[in-house]
């Protein structure tokens, strides 16, 4: 609007200035050419070219009045747009270089302060909001606490079963599937409160029972570790369709079993090698001789220094090396006969 007020102030005093006036000039022209066309004709044309741009002049200069005349200037409304065009800068400049920023931090602080003001009713909303999420949850894991007492209970039946193949009847086995109290827990039942999180609301624990008339204690407090591997080797066979992890290693497992129960070891090592990658290590040859490739660890001494180091077996090696858990060192043909008889019968399916 400024600019607009001066390019007519410019133009008005171009027109009819007081230095300076082109409707003055003009009028003047436009005489004076008309009076010298009545000596010299050949001037009229000029003279009448004159005389219509004095008449274009008066009528722009009177557009140019009249325009002025419709504008609203207020020098004050300037003067507060731009104070606020200053204070928008340094707002951008605060808050995010760009008026769309300005904006959204302008809608969070709006946000915050209804928040503020109406602080109880959002608690409210959010209140009804926990509780009915607390609900859903509720029901879910209600849901899988209930599948996972139906598999403990269907697991119990089959560990104890897989624990008699493998020469432990006397051990009780039993997977506990308990709530724990939590006074700020997430799950509410008959007026008490419990743990809970993305895996449900029950805490699983195994317990054993080594010998009868014996209590159940946690598995990984009592069981010795040929127990372990056993009750592991259990647990691994039920369930090597679910389970995860791609590699088992088992240490000693043949400790306190022979004959039969070694066989039986034997034959669950090499059924869950199907669905696993195993590592065994055994002095038992029923064992052993299911394996699909072995290896020898020997300790040895050099420069008085005791070492240890794991060689591959080939053929007559695993042959020898299998004899030797039959006789110790008292090998013989006969002993040999049975090593390799032994590994024929398990060749192209071991571990």
């Amino acid at each position: 609007m400024e600019k607009l007020f001066s390019l007519c102030a410019t133009l008005n005093n171009l027109f009819s200035g007081e230095a300076f006036s082109l409707l003055q000039g003009a009028q003047e022209a436009d005489v004076k050419l008309k009076e010298l066309a009545r000596y010299a004709t050949e001037l009229g044309s000029i003279s009448e070219e004159v005389s219509s741009a004095r008449i274009v002049l008066e009528e722009a200069a009177r557009s140019v009045e009249s325009f002025e005349s419709s504008l609203a200037y207020d020098p004050e409304r300037l003067e507060a747009v731009q104070s606020r065009l200053e204070v928008i800068n340094l707002l951008k400049k605060k808050y995010g270089g760009s008026v769309e920023a300005v904006l959204a931090h302008q809608q969070k602080l709006a946000e915050s302060l209804d928040l503020r003001n109406n602080f109880e009713g959002e608690i409210s909303r959010l209140g009804k909001q926990v509780a009915e999420s607390a609900a859903n949850y509720a029901r879910a894991a209600e849901t899988l606490s209930s599948g996972r007492h139906r598999a403990a209970e269907a697991m119990q039946a089959s560990v104890a079963e897989k624990l008699m193949d493998l020469g432990m009847p006397r051990i009780r086995f039993r997977a506990a599937v308990e709530l724990t109290p939590d006074p700020r827990g997430i799950y509410l039942k008959d007026g008490e409160r419990y743990s809970g999180d993305g895996h449900g609301i029950d805490a699983v624990e195994f317990f054993i029972s080594p010998n009868p008339g014996e209590d159940f204690k946690p598995l990984s407090k009592i069981a010795s570790g040929g127990e372990i591997s056993r009750i592991m080797l259990a647990l691994k066979s039920i369930l090597a369709d679910v389970d995860q992890v791609p590699t088992l290693i088992f240490d000693e497992i043949d400790s306190g079993v022979s004959g039969r129960i070694a066989q039986a070891v034997g034959r669950s090592i090499l059924e869950l090698s199907t669905s696993h990658q195993i590592f065994c290590i055994t002095h038992l040859p029923q064992i052993a001789a299911q394996g699909q490739t072995h290896f020898s660890v020997e300790k040895y001494v050099e420069e008085d220094r005791t070492f240890t180091r794991i060689l591959p077996l080939d053929d007559p090696g695993r042959i020898e090396a299998i004899a030797s858990l039959i006789a110790g060192e008292n090998l013989n043909e006969t002993v040999l006969a049975s090593a390799r008889q032994l590994l024929d019968e398990n060749r192209g399916a071991g571990i």
